[in-house]
């Protein structure tokens, strides 16, 4: 009786490690997902930001004054908006391509039982 508590202990043991392990994988998948969402949206930002520090070194604005603070909010504001549209196109194309990959399971389905009726036939 007590080895087969000891192997039930143990097995317990084992699968709650290998679930919680697996938790974890999925939610450094949704993150990576997440973070890759916006990979475009931020480089153009940070790429953005790089320009205007430029410019305002050549023009002798700085960059941490209320010009170039302002200047960079206007930009975030823009770039979160235009991440949102991104997000919801790209939710507008993945609904067309699982709608049209729908279709086509459903044609390829009717194409067999028609194949399956001729046969019969």
């Amino acid at each position: 009786e007590q080895t087969f508590a000891l192997l039930l202990w143990i097995s317990f043991l084992l699968i709650g490690t290998v679930l919680m392990l697996n938790l974890l994988i999925a939610q450094l998948s949704n993150v990576y997902a997440i973070v890759n969402e916006n990979v475009e949206a931020e480089f153009l930002l940070a790429k953005a930001e790089i320009i205007f520090n430029i410019q305002d070194q050549r023009f002798r604005v700085r960059p941490d004054g209320p010009a170039g603070r302002k200047r960079l909010e206007r930009l975030s504001l823009t770039m979160a908006h235009a991440s949102k549209e991104e997000r919801a196109f790209n939710r507008r194309v993945k609904e067309m391509v699982q709608k049209d990959a729908a279709e086509n399971e459903q044609d390829r389905l009717v194409e067999q039982v028609h194949d399956i009726q001729l046969k019969v036939n």
